[in-house]
């Protein structure tokens, strides 16, 4: 049992899982509610992220907390920074999970939340895990929707 909780693959398939059924089930209670398809692709788009980095920080979190109560936990891993970095990538998450509700209302305050997490997500991301980067990177793309191209690459159909 210990295994699994330490094992980052293990944890990268379930985050990747829960994060493509929280998106798919985002997409699906959009179209039916018949909502604007932008609203539901950033929606779908912040679940998968939110779902995703929560659940890979919190695996994060339980693997460094376990090694070092452990003793297991390699010395040149720097536990000052390791446990922050869990939080600083977790918490976000689970933020944006908890906003896609008002989110999917397209409330201004929820839209400003989420590019305000998915930014802080990035700005962590970038030292670490710079491929990471995409995913907040896209979120906000969708987010602020600014132009024309944008429109046309993300959703498809016309630009205007």
């Amino acid at each position: 049992m210990l295994q699994l909780l330490l094992d980052g693959e293990l944890w990268l398939l379930v985050a990747t899982a829960a994060g493509v059924l929280a998106a798919a089930a985002v997409f699906v209670a959009g179209w039916r509610r018949t909502l604007p398809k932008r609203l539901v692709i950033a929606t779908g788009l912040n679940a998968f992220f939110g779902l995703w980095i929560g659940l890979m920080g919190t695996g994060h979190l339980l693997a460094v907390t376990t090694k070092a109560i452990l003793g297991t936990l390699p010395p040149t891993s720097h536990l000052w920074i390791a446990i922050p970095f869990g939080f600083a990538i977790a918490v976000p998450g689970w933020w944006l999970v908890a906003r896609l509700e008002p989110l999917m209302k397209s409330e201004a305050t929820a839209r400003r939340q989420a590019v305000w997490l998915n930014a802080w997500l990035a700005v962590v991301l970038v030292v670490p895990a710079l491929p990471l980067v995409i995913l907040p990177a896209l979120n906000l793309a969708m987010l602020t929707y600014a132009s024309k191209s944008a429109r046309r690459t993300f959703v498809g159909g016309p630009a205007g």
